[in-house]
């Protein structure tokens, strides 16, 4: 069943803070506009930001949009809060951000233009969260942690060969040192629930993905463009993550997953 998606394109000026939006690692997007589209089969109605990257968001060739959604999300963090008012107007409850961009031509004679996009429901306090996406949004781990799936990304570690998948969490709380123990176990209990079975989803729905490890990271944002990140990387032996768990723990990691 097909889903009737109605457009209008916003004329009116709609804040946002410049023309161009800087992301880390000197990386930067430009605005092209926005609209307001509504779901004919949800009635939702979303603000969406469509923008051109500077830079080739598929480095590793095709990935899936959520590859890209920690990006998505800073600049929904940024420029949601400034159209609030636009966004109750319009009974907007989703803000996404969209960016289009043409791949360098290899080996083909046509190239064609791709496209990522990532949808965040946005909270009463500013905070956009995956409406729809990868994994589970709030998993459930026998440590009793408790983090917030904020996007995945394909990865290269020049300790490893080939390529990784990476799932990122936020804890909701300021990372220390003290508190490392406790992300390491809840590192190991996500990769041997989550992200094996993101691995799976993605290897299975993009062919040209093939993973040599897992990782698993937090992160926390302590000012825009400025990020803290803890990461652990797994090795994978028969599409599992390594552990020095024990047989009887890794059973229970995962029946508390279900």
């Amino acid at each position: 069943m097909k889903t009737l998606v109605a457009f209008l394109m916003l004329m009116a000026p709609v804040a946002v803070s410049a023309q161009t939006i800087p992301l880390s690692g000197g990386r930067m997007t430009q605005v092209v506009g926005f609209t307001i589209e509504r779901d004919g089969m949800t009635g939702i109605n979303t603000l969406q930001l469509a923008l051109t990257p500077d830079f080739n968001p598929e480095p590793h060739g095709p990935v899936p949009p959520t590859d890209v959604a920690r990006d998505h999300r800073s600049i929904c963090q940024r420029v949601a809060p400034m159209n609030a008012g636009l966004m109750a107007e319009h009974n907007a409850t989703r803000f996404a951000v969209r960016w289009d961009w043409t791949p360098e031509q290899q080996d083909q004679d046509f190239t064609v233009s791709r496209f990522h996009t990532n949808a965040f429901t946005v909270t009463a306090q500013g905070d956009c969260e995956l409406a729809v996406g990868v994994g589970v949004q709030h998993p459930t781990l026998l440590s009793g942690t408790a983090p917030r799936l904020i996007g995945s990304e394909t990865i290269t570690d020049r300790r490893l060969s080939g390529l990784g998948l990476e799932m990122l969490y936020d804890l909701g709380q300021p990372m220390t040192e003290e508190d490392r123990p406790a992300r390491s176990r809840a590192a190991i209990e996500l990769c041997l629930t989550v992200v094996e079975d993101e691995m799976r989803r993605r290897e299975d729905n993009y062919h040209e993905l093939d993973y040599d490890f897992l990782a698993v990271g937090f992160v926390e944002e302590l000012a825009p463009g400025d990020i803290l990140r803890d990461s652990y990387v797994f090795a994978l032996d028969d599409g599992h993550c390594v552990t020095d768990l024990p047989k009887s723990v890794i059973a229970d990691i995962r029946a508390a997953a279900q």
